[in-house]
């Protein structure tokens, strides 16, 4: 066994990913052969159903007539597509017939196409089926998915029925379609059919990177449909395939063994328990190859015929990997009946691959030795029919695909490279913009915080020399022998009011909170009207600015002289000085002094410290 390091390249590959709604139906071939069951066709076409039943609406109008919109009848395929297939049929052929009565050609198209996918078992049917489909989409022009996913379809079809270089045109079209009208979903699809290609003509590097770019395109997605979830279940037990075929067992085991692990819920597992029978084989785990080939999983008991399900392709796989098993430990009659199996598989089935022609060369000698020529010979014409075949079909296809498909991607990559380098300078470009806006936001708000910061220090400086020379802090002298005339206030009521104010000064009734100009006159005996007036003739201002200068001139003459008053927040010195928010006292400060009182307090302190 081989017991060498994992490559870390692939452990990274796919992250755990939550798949829901999975068929029940389908199954994969884990040999080198590719995409070659009726099953995994009829899988490949179920998956892209499921894709284009959400815009099917946008392929034509819908018809109330027949009882059956084309929305009810696409619903009703969905819906039974993979549980009950021949209801689908049904409604598949109601689809088609209902797109005849009302004239619609893209209809018409689509219902051929639904309906193909029901004979998979009757390949020639199903050929007809997919070709008028394509007669009618020529003839119409291209419509979304189409006709990229009826040429992906028949390649698919193609390939299990051998016929490689029609396949591989197919395929070939299918991806071409995809790429022009920019269906990211079914170029995917057609990399993830050429992938199976390349696998088969052993271009394992090639067909290792197309299936990368499935997974990781998969994984991108935000929100995984049914479609996407079986594409990348099919992708990574791909790939883990490859890894195996590379001869990398350590990292095919290690990353199968994960899948089986996230994979453990779910019926179709058995794609994973395939790959560990064929990992352990061409790892010379032979005996852990048999254990696993008799296990009684629900996988390998669908596998082995004892549940409803077709599974000679899986046989040609299992029974592939049962002789080597046999062999491995030693040749006996297990060993032998197992190659008299795979060839009536072959002569059913007529399935060209490269495990026949090692199966075929085994039961020559085997026929050599025991003097049989009648078998030797009839042995000797299959193994060089698939010898021919792999000649004719595989090489041409490898050509084809470097050709066609390679060389068209490179130089759509080239020009992707060449845009997104545009697109990288456009970006350098416009950041060095944005680079440049923000310096220069940032230098003019550094000189504009510089000289905010100078004309604030001049105006504490000017407050400063404001409050020594005692034009800031000293309150109004009221009591004066001249009053200026005013209507209706006689010379003793403003004598009266002077020396009341004065007294209401010096008593600090101002730093009550909730003095206002009734209030105070009011306390003082007399009514609103008069004070007012006397504060606004007399005073010169308003009772509020009055009221707020003996306030403001109380914190100023405080703070200059009381060192634990400096440390007092805004709100309670907004509070000490009768203001009942900060927000209140902070705007009175700063319309009378041009700073705010917090700045003054920190200049202050910053003064003391000095």
């Amino acid at each position: 066994m081989n017991m060498g390091s994992p490559n870390l390249k692939y452990l990274n590959i796919w992250a755990q990913t939550a798949i829901l709604g999975f068929s029940k139906k389908y199954i994969y071939d884990t040999s080198s052969g590719g995409i070659i069951m009726q099953q995994r066709f009829k899988l490949v076409l179920g998956i892209l159903i499921l894709i284009l039943h959400s815009s099917d609406n946008l392929l034509g109008q819908e018809s109330n007539e027949n009882n059956f919109t084309f929305a009810q009848l696409n619903d009703s395929i969905k819906k039974h597509y993979f549980d009950t297939p021949s209801i689908a049929k049904q409604y598949s052929r109601l689809f088609l017939t209902k797109a005849k009565d009302d004239s619609l050609p893209i209809k018409i198209a689509r219902g051929y196409h639904l309906l193909s996918g029901f004979y998979y078992r009757e390949p020639e049917v199903s050929l007809q089926l997919l070709d008028s489909s394509l007669l009618t989409y020529n003839e119409l022009g291209r419509h979304y998915y189409y006709p990229a996913v009826v040429y992906m379809n028949k390649g698919s079809l193609l390939e299990k029925e051998g016929r490689l270089i029609e396949a591989t045109n197919n395929h070939l079209l299918s991806a071409e379609y995809a790429a022009a009208s920019n269906t990211s979903n079914l170029l995917h699809y057609a990399k993830f059919n050429l992938a199976g290609l390349k696998r088969r003509v052993k271009k394992y590097v090639e067909a290792e990177r197309l299936l990368e770019e499935t997974i990781a395109f998969e994984k991108s997605k935000s929100q995984m449909t049914r479609s996407d979830s079986l594409s990348l279940l099919l992708s990574i037990s791909d790939f883990i395939d490859i890894i195996r075929l590379k001869n990398d067992y350590s990292t095919a085991r290690q990353l199968n063994n994960q899948a089986l692990a996230d994979f453990a819920n779910f019926n179709e597992k058995y794609l994973f328990e395939l790959n560990a029978v064929n990992i352990a084989v061409d790892d010379n785990s032979y005996e852990e190859a048999l254990e696993l080939l008799e296990g009684d999983s629900l996988s390998l008991d669908l596998l082995n015929g004892t549940k409803e399900f077709d599974n000679e392709f899986y046989k040609v796989s299992l029974i592939n990997s049962k002789i080597k098993g046999l062999y491995g430990i030693s040749k006996n009659s297990d060993y032998v009946s197992e190659l008299y199996v795979a060839d009536s598989l072959y002569r059913e089935l007529r399935y060209v691959d490269y495990r026949f022609k090692d199966i075929y060369k085994q039961l020559i000698q085997i026929a050599r030795d025991s003097a049989l020529k009648k078998q030797e010979l009839a042995y000797i014409e299959k193994y060089l029919e698939i010898d021919s075949v792999i000649e004719r079909n595989f090489h041409p296809i490898d050509e084809k695909i470097n050709e066609e498909f390679d060389r068209k991607f490179l130089i759509a990559e080239k020009d992707n490279i060449i845009t997104q380098l545009n697109e990288q300078t456009k970006t350098q470009k416009a950041k060095i913009i944005i680079a440049i806006i923000c310096v220069a936001v940032l230098l003019v708000l550094t000189v504009y915080f510089a000289t905010r910061r100078q004309r604030l220090k001049k105006r504490f400086k000017t407050l400063q020399e404001d409050i020594e020379s005692g034009k800031i802090g000293r309150k109004p002298n009221l009591l004066t022998s001249t009053y200026k005339a005013e209507k209706g206030l006689s010379d003793t009521i403003k004598s009266e009011l002077s020396l009341k104010l004065q007294e209401f000064e010096e008593s600090e009734g101002f730093l009550d909170r909730k003095m206002t100009l009734n209030s105070l006159a009011k306390e003082l005996g007399t009514n609103s009207k008069y004070l007012s007036k006397f504060v606004n003739s007399e005073l010169n201002t308003s009772f509020n600015n009055y009221l707020n200068s003996l306030r403001i001139n109380y914190f100023i003459e405080r703070s200059q002289n009381d060192d634990i008053f400096q440390k007092f927040t805004i709100t309670a010195v907004a509070k000490e000085c009768g203001y009942n928010s900060a927000e209140v006292f902070s705007k009175a400060f700063s319309k009378i002094t041009n700073i705010s009182p917090a700045y003054y307090l920190n200049q202050l302190d910053k003064q003391n410290d000095s």
